[in-house]
């Protein structure tokens, strides 16, 4: 599904699919090679920039990005120094506010780099670009700098053992706003990853086979003590709550498969799961089980819910 206008709300609205493109946006961007998730382009809530080092769709209203995405390589990766070189982003339109660094001064929350510093150290220009606002939301130090800094470290080891990753992140929801309001507070962080092995296989490399790492994670001091694979999900779920469409570009039998999966769980026997939980393997009661009982976060909830775990009914429990 494809949003035309990202809503700053708790619960995103599913739109309708993108309309079909007669250029494929690989060619717009390497960073776009399996997909363009809300068919951004000139809107000023799904707006599209495009940068030698990533892309992403950015939401004037909210001082965010909807998403950032970028290929990640061995060509990436060589020994430029952090630069911390803050700055707005001057290629915005004239006219729109440019969030300042200074926006987040004594607001509580990191400047979170959504395509991370240490993914782009071939060139200063390459490791600056990261420092860009465009590329930044509000996280909370919890969140940036325990399991989101986990896992973009993880994904680097994937790097380094062979592997090419084409990576997509962002925030959803608002649980406040910053900058006398000109910046949104996303409630929750995800990220997508597609890992192609061999690497340069580009889209015809993702298969029915290919490994996919979905997380959601609370933009809150919940996630203190965790491991990021607390947070691991499938694509389909991160679909539902964002309305975006990831892996547009792969062929539609495929997307159905690795977007099903959840990262690190093994094919289970299903005759003594609850399919009100189609994500993970509840039994059914007795016993009754409360979010305590189970391992796993995030979980998408169908009704009946027989252990009565999405008290809300907003189609998610455990959060």
């Amino acid at each position: 599904t494809q949003p035309t206008s990202p809503s700053p709300t708790q619960t995103p609205v599913q739109t309708q699919s993108p309309t079909p493109k007669q250029t494929p946006t690989s060619t717009v961007s390497v960073h776009l090679t399996l997909g363009n998730p809300t068919n951004a382009g000139s809107a000023p809530d799904n707006y599209l920039m495009v940068k030698p080092q990533y892309a992403l769709s950015y939401n004037r209203d909210r001082g965010i990005p909807n998403w950032v995405s970028w290929q990640l390589n061995q060509s990436y990766l060589g020994d430029v120094e952090r630069q911390d070189d803050w700055s707005p982003d001057l290629s915005l339109k004239e006219d729109w506010y440019q969030v300042r660094p200074g926006d987040y001064r004594s607001s509580g929350y990191d400047r979170g780099h959504l395509t991370p510093s240490a993914d782009r150290t071939r060139t200063v220009e390459d490791n600056s670009a990261t420092f860009l606002m465009t590329n930044i939301i509000p996280q909370h130090p919890d969140n940036n700098r325990e399991v989101w800094r986990e896992l973009e470290e993880y994904t680097r080891d994937l790097v380094e053992s062979g592997k090419e990753l084409y990576i997509i992140a962002g925030g959803v929801g608002t649980k406040g706003a910053i900058a006398n309001g000109k910046v949104v507070v996303p409630q929750q962080t995800w990220k997508v990853i597609a890992v192609l092995d061999p690497p340069g296989s580009g889209i015809q490399g993702i298969t029915e086979n290919t490994q996919t790492i979905a997380v959601i994670m609370p933009n809150s001091e919940a996630v203190d003590n965790t491991d990021w694979r607390d947070y691991l999900v499938s694509v389909d779920r991160v679909e539902q709550i964002s309305g975006y469409d990831f892996f547009s570009n792969v062929p539609k039998f495929v997307q159905d498969e690795i977007e099903r999966r959840v990262e690190g769980q093994p094919p289970t026997d299903q005759s003594n799961c609850s399919p009100a939980y189609p994500e993970v393997c509840i039994p059914p009661p007795p016993p009754d089980l409360d979010c305590s009982d189970i391992e796993q976060k995030n979980i998408k909830v169908l009704q009946p819910d027989p252990h009565k775990l999405d008290r809300n009914k907003d189609g998610v429990a455990c959060l």
